[in-house]
C-alpha cells in the first residue's frame, strides 16, 4: 500500500527451516530501498508485541510508535 509519503509492510512470514539466516533482514532492505525510490519517507509494520519479529524489526530500525489495545465482551 502507497499512502502520499508512507509505505506499509505486512503479511509476511519465514517458513521455519530458512529462519536465523538473515534473508527477512536483507528483504525488508530491499523492500525499504524499492520504497524510497517510490517516494515513501516513512515505514509502517503492525505486529503483536509478543511476535518474535519484533527483534528483527527493531534490529533494522523500526521502533515502537503506537500501541494499540483491543477489548472484547463476550
Amino acid at each position: 500500500m502507497r499512502c502520499d509519503e508512507l509505505a506499509r509492510f505486512q503479511a509476511v512470514g519465514t517458513d521455519a527451516e530458512h529462519r536465523r539466516r538473515g534473508l527477512a533482514g536483507h528483504l525488508l532492505g530491499l523492500a525499504a530501498r524499492w520504497a524510497g525510490d517510490q517516494g515513501a519517507t516513512a515505514w509502517v509494520i503492525v505486529t503483536e508485541s509478543t511476535n518474535p519479529a519484533g527483534q528483527l524489526y527493531r534490529s533494522v530500525g523500526f521502533v515502537p510508535d503506537v500501541v494499540q489495545v483491543t477489548v472484547s465482551h463476550r
